[in-house]
């Protein structure tokens, strides 16, 4: 028997049909949406249902304790929007739906002029949106009520039957599955923007770091290029922040270079680009604008300038100054280029005094290829038997006779010729090959000694001395290979003397100073190079295991012009010996400085006044007098 229905029943079972058509066509395009265009479903959602029930506005509110937000409205023609009157409303005006909501209830008002005195608030409310009648879906998730879905008439009233509101239940949680899925995703955008900012900003100051700054510099290079215009590049180091950051502790240190990163980011013009480079170091990028070479070099002087005012830290005042190298391009120079170009005005500048700017010029561009080539070209130069040592005794200041000898190096490059050490030790610490190179010095070093040791019992405490570098104090395995040099060659270790600048041990004091207490312990001799050049400080002379101190060349050869020059070697001498330590004087030239030191009682003395460097062969000649 077929079912009979009634006309209007089959009018709701054709409307009804036609909402559960519309529902699946939303809900499989919420299905199918990219993150970043779940707004856009929403809205789509939200005007394809409000065209199709004849309703005036529907919505989406997102709730944000103690605040709701309408974060999405379609509203039909002639319908004024509300979106922009409904930020940040207080819950409590909707706080007669929130038990509803919050249990997952539908807020279903068919007629608002019908609701009851008791929710005349609700009625006036409502009232005042124009709204006749209204249903609100909430958006409920398994913690919490997310927001809700709502659907406006404004200029009739509205039913919704029960199979309709269930259809909009579905479309309510499938949008809330959408908007979580946006709100992870955009967690995880922000995430992935913090770590970026991260990755590319220092800790310390904020300021964007090396990759950061590569990363804009290259920009800036394109467009300098294309615009014809100037690009420079300002590459600044703190002078002897070392020595701050070791006498007052890396906290002052640190408070230190935020404040210079403050000083300097309020001086950088906008448009260009302040970063923290590394350690003490700042880069600033002049980014065009039409500025001309005179006006970078203004800027930049402008940026020193900074400096001339003390540092107040912890209610003291610090002066620090900086040295700057600047290099000015079209942008035809790649940006490793750029900054290595600036950094090598920049030490420079180190080079001159600091606290000063230098521009890189073709003569610097020379020097910085030649330290490359020549970066290049030392690995290995040894085992090319390019490395040569040549040897400079030291005399007994009263008997003039030889009782050892320092080692120094000449490398006679293939094409270049004979190259001064004071050239390549530097590109030697640079590199890090000064290890393997310090360990050929040594191993040939002590070849040679060994074999003067063994021409007779004379020379039997003939002694070699070698210098060590900064880099090569604070290397790990220092002592382990000296100590396995001594036994390899059988060498007594106190016939071997290490001469050490008073910088490189400064430098690191406290790991130095455990260093040279093994290495005295080993029982080698240890030298303080070019004493009264640097800090020569009593307090370590004393805290330091050191035996022998090396006068500076410059008070030698002021001896016989300055009286003042001579009370400080004698001073020193004295000072040697009260401390129990020798003396030796470097660069004797002439007979005076000769007999004036044997007077002031100075131990040893060397210079080209008595024997210049020389290979090994000619100390086995001043040597054999010595038998006979």
């Amino acid at each position: 028997m077929t079912p009979q229905f009634e006309p209007e029943m089959l009018d709701e079972r054709a409307e009804l049909n036609e909402l559960l058509e519309l529902m699946s066509t939303i809900l499989r395009r919420f299905s199918g949406l990219a993150d970043e265009d779940i707004d856009t479903g929403i809205q789509e959602a939200l005007a394809s249902i409000g065209r199709y029930a004849h309703v005036d506005r529907s919505y989406v509110f997102i709730i944000d304790p103690p605040f709701f937000d309408n974060t999405h409205e379609w509203c039909a023609p002639g319908i004024t929007p509300e979106i922009d009157n409904l930020q940040r409303v207080p819950i409590d005006r909707i706080h007669w739906w929130m038990p509803h909501l919050d249990a997952g209830e539908f807020v279903y008002i068919p007629e608002v002029g019908a609701l009851p005195d008791e929710r005349a608030l609700e009625r006036e409310e409502l009232g005042k949106q124009g709204i006749q009648s209204l249903i609100v879906v909430p958006l409920l998730g398994p913690q919490r009520l997310h927001g809700f879905l709502g659907f406006d008439s404004v200029r009739r009233t509205r039913v919704w039957n029960r199979p309709a509101r269930f259809l909009l239940r579905s479309v309510a949680d499938a949008m809330l599955g959408a908007l979580l899925r946006r709100e992870a995703w955009e967690a995880l955008c922000k995430s992935q923007e913090a770590l970026r900012l991260r990755a590319l900003h220092d800790p310390l100051t904020g300021l964007p770091n090396r990759s950061l700054l590569l990363e804009r510099l290259e920009q800036c290079r394109l467009r300098a290029r294309k615009r014809g215009e100037l690009l420079a590049l300002c590459f600044m180091d703190l002078d002897n922040f070392k020595l701050v950051n070791d006498a007052v502790g890396h906290h002052i240190g640190d408070q230190l270079l935020r404040d210079v990163a403050r000083r300097l980011d309020t001086s950088v013009a906008h448009g260009d680009l302040l970063a923290r480079f590394g350690g003490d170091e700042f880069v600033v990028v002049f980014d065009g604008q039409g500025r001309t070479a005179e006006k970078i070099d203004t800027e930049a002087k402008r940026l020193l300038r900074q400096f001339e005012q003390p540092f107040q830290l912890s209610g003291r005042a610090y002066r620090i100054s900086a040295s700057a190298g600047l290099v000015i391009q079209d942008g035809a120079v790649d940006c490793q280029e750029l900054v290595r170009d600036a950094d090598a005005a920049m030490y420079q500048a180190k080079a001159l005094g600091g606290a000063c700017l230098q521009h890189f010029d073709a003569p610097l561009r020379a020097r910085l290829i030649e330290r490359i080539e020549l970066a290049h070209d030392l690995p290995g130069s040894e085992r090319r038997a390019e490395q040569q040592l040549h040897f400079q005794p030291f005399f007994d200041a009263h008997q003039h006779r030889p009782v050892g000898v320092e080692a120094l190096l000449r490398w006679q490059h293939p094409t270049r010729g004979l190259v001064s050490p004071e050239t390549y030790i530097p590109i030697a610490e640079e590199t890090g090959h000064i290890i393997e190179l310090g360990a050929w010095v040594l191993d040939t070093a002590l070849v040679h000694l060994r074999k003067w040791q063994s021409i007779s019992a004379e020379t039997r405490d003939f002694s070699v001395a070698v210098n060590v570098s900064a880099h090569q104090l604070a290397s790990s395995g220092l002592v382990m290979r000296i100590e396995e040099a001594l036994e390899r060659h059988q060498v007594p270790p106190s016939s071997l003397w290490l001469e050490l600048t008073e910088s490189s041990v400064m430098n690191e004091l406290e790991s130095a100073r455990k260093t040279l207490q093994r290495l005295r312990a080993l029982g080698v001799s240890l030298a303080i190079d070019d004493f009264g050049t640097g800090y020569s400080s009593l307090a370590y002379l004393r805290d330091l295991p050191v035996n022998l101190l090396k006068l500076d060349r410059a008070f030698i050869a002021a001896m016989h012009r300055s009286e003042r020059d001579q009370r400080i070697v004698a001073v020193v001498t004295s000072l040697a010996r009260e401390l129990d330590l020798k003396t030796i004087a470097e660069g004797v030239e002439t007979s005076y400085q000769l007999r004036h030191l044997a007077e002031l009682d100075c131990d040893l003395v060397q210079g080209f006044y008595l024997m210049r460097p020389a290979p090994a062969e000619a100390i086995d000649g001043l040597l054999e007098p010595v038998v006979g």
